[in-house]
């Protein structure tokens, strides 16, 4: 489900925050949500079990059956990410429109916070309280670095290297949304029109979107991915991520309560007026080739 289905407080307060939000960042319209009561998530992972599809006869059953319940389960904390809103005292005396005031700062916030959410979810380390990123999740196996000392996309042979690469992932893992930052992006959309393999349109939003073989090519804003990855000798790559989202499956984001909105408090007593806006969960990579990451682009 989307985030404003997985938010549980369904009214006013949240409505257009989270339209805000999602349409200031459109990769978060392409992120499965789940709820969750826990503070912590449990979870196995479903890859596939080992061996090919079998055959029964007629009165007999499948072979094993059981390899999820063998499977161990792995567990992760939920983490608290937010932004604070504020009003100072005098603003409030300067507008004749307070309701106005204040829901202009919370779509503010909103617009803001989109972005931020998914810068996070590609550059969160993990660590403490952050939120754990793709980076951190991606399974070995799939953290394809181009090349041993990173690949420089400025000559044509390696364009045609990373194009290669690019298209037996998307055979591969059936990815649903593409990911890279602005910079990569750029490049991108120029290599793929050369190529007549980029299309456009709209989504739900009126936002255009691009379109390579079909899938959604999303520019993370933010520093979100960096240019500045080490890849062995290199210190100036990049990374694009190929990514797919399901319900308890692929890549799944556990949220308490979805999206969390704390109005302004409009106290005499306080200069500043203050109110915030969070949200409770943490990602989970449920199949390892649900993240591709293609590290060690460059350009030289």
């Amino acid at each position: 489900m989307d985030l404003r289905r997985a938010t549980k407080v369904k009214s006013a307060l949240t409505k257009g925050p989270l339209a805000a939000a999602l349409k200031a960042e459109p990769f978060l319209g392409y992120v499965e949500f789940y709820p969750t009561a826990a503070e912590a998530v449990a979870y196995k992972d479903t890859d596939d079990p080992t061996g090919g599809l079998q055959s029964r006869a007629k009165g007999a059953d499948y072979a094993g059956g059981d390899d999820d319940l063998n499977k161990t389960p792995g567990s992760s904390a939920v983490k608290l990410l937010g932004l604070p809103v504020a009003i100072d005292k005098l603003e409030m005396q300067t507008h004749m429109d307070i309701p106005a005031l204040k829901t202009s700062k919370m779509l503010s916030v909103a617009r803001n916070f989109g972005p931020k959410l998914a810068a996070k979810m590609h550059n969160g380390t993990g660590a403490g309280n952050e939120l754990p990123g793709f980076p951190e999740l991606v399974d070995a196996g799939f953290d394809i670095a181009l090349a041993t000392n990173g690949l420089d996309l400025n000559t044509a042979a390696n364009v045609n290297i990373f194009f290669r690469l690019l298209d037996q992932y998307i055979a591969e893992v059936n990815p649903q949304v593409i990911t890279m930052n602005p910079l990569m992006w750029s490049f991108f959309q120029e290599k793929a029109r050369e190529r007549h393999a980029l299309t456009w349109d709209k989504n739900e939003f009126g936002i255009p979107v691009s379109r390579y073989a079909l899938v959604p090519i999303i520019p993370i804003r933010q520093a979100g991915i960096t240019q500045t990855e080490t890849q062995g000798t290199s210190e100036d790559c990049t990374s694009i991520y190929m990514l797919r989202f399901a319900e308890l499956d692929d890549v799944c984001f556990h949220t308490t309560v979805g999206l969390d909105v704390t109005d302004i408090q409009m106290l005499d007593n306080e200069v500043i007026k203050k109110g915030n806006m969070e949200l409770y969960g943490i990602p989970v990579r449920y199949k390892k080739d649900s993240i591709v990451r293609l590290k060690g682009a460059r350009f030289v």
